[in-house]
């Protein structure tokens, strides 16, 4: 019986060991050649954005601004650092309404490009309500909430809250004290049509955590004490009682209205020789 043929296993391995480095230089040339393509793609759409942002044609020729009414199209621009001359596509508009949020004045801002050279910014502003005085001024919105100090820039028209303090103020989302509350109130509903007590001719609100508030009217002073809560019962019955009393035309006449009780108003009249130390109730 003959001897079997022993297999060559050093050829077998040099064989495999020459296949499995073929298949190595292989993958790592398509790797190679893969990682290239991308790159060149990349370096292709690099070049391509900077062609195409550096394009005159993109640039920023017109910004429209919309919404403003206390800050100038200037002091808009300037917070969202927008200006034309600029690349309307390289501009970043998310960064840019940012900015306008961080403005106090700013409540709500969008941004948008419209092609070819064209920015469109839109603002909704606060809608100041008055003045408070806490040591320095500090304007309040519709809501009654501080949004920031007052500069001789913002409105000088505005009715003032006096006679408070910080920690009348109500913080966010705790409730708020019951004289600042009427205080608010008031102002508020001195903004509807036909108010019996106008906005417009409020100088000042003194509030008294203690005794409520009394209205400063008119540039001589008049002034209406309301006392706290129930104030739009209060003003009505205050408009039926000078109607009765056929004072409507003369309300600036008259030194001072007590309506601290519903009930009750009492109506002081300026004093002179023939009615110093009158007073009429309704």
């Amino acid at each position: 019986m003959e001897p079997r043929a022993k297999k060559n296993r050093y050829k077998a391995d040099r064989k495999i060991k020459r296949e499995n480095a073929g298949r190595f230089f292989i993958h790592a040339g398509r790797g190679f050649l893969w990682f290239s393509g991308i790159a060149l793609l990349s370096a292709g759409f690099i070049l391509v954005h900077d062609l195409v942002t550096q394009w005159d044609y993109f640039n920023i020729r017109t910004i429209v601004v919309d919404g403003n009414r206390h800050l100038s199209k200037k002091a808009v621009l300037e917070q969202a650092q927008v200006e034309t001359g600029k690349s309307l596509l390289a501009m970043n508009l998310n960064r840019a309404r940012k900015r306008l949020l961080a403005h106090p004045w700013i409540v709500e801002a969008t941004v948008k490009r419209q092609l070819p050279d064209t920015v469109e910014i839109r603002i909704d502003e606060e809608t100041p309500l008055a003045l408070v005085d806490l040591g320095s001024l500090f304007l309040i919105n519709t809501k009654g909430e501080i949004f920031k100090k007052w500069s001789d820039t913002d409105p000088q028209d505005l009715p003032v809250i006096m006679g408070l303090d910080f920690s009348d103020i109500p913080t966010p989302g705790g409730p708020p004290g019951a004289a600042w509350e009427s205080a608010v109130a008031v102002l508020k509903l001195g903004q509807r049509r036909n108010a019996m007590i106008p906005a417009p001719v409020i100088r000042s609100v003194h509030a008294d955590p203690e005794t409520g508030i009394t209205l400063c009217l008119f540039e001589g002073g008049k002034a209406v004490r309301l006392g706290f809560g129930d104030l739009e019962t209060k003003l009505a019955g205050l408009k039926q009682a000078l109607f009765r009393l056929n004072l409507m035309e003369s309300v600036a006449d008259f030194d001072a209205i007590d309506v601290v009780e519903t009930d009750r108003i009492v109506v002081i009249p300026v004093p002179d020789e023939f009615t110093s130390g009158t007073h009429r109730e309704a």
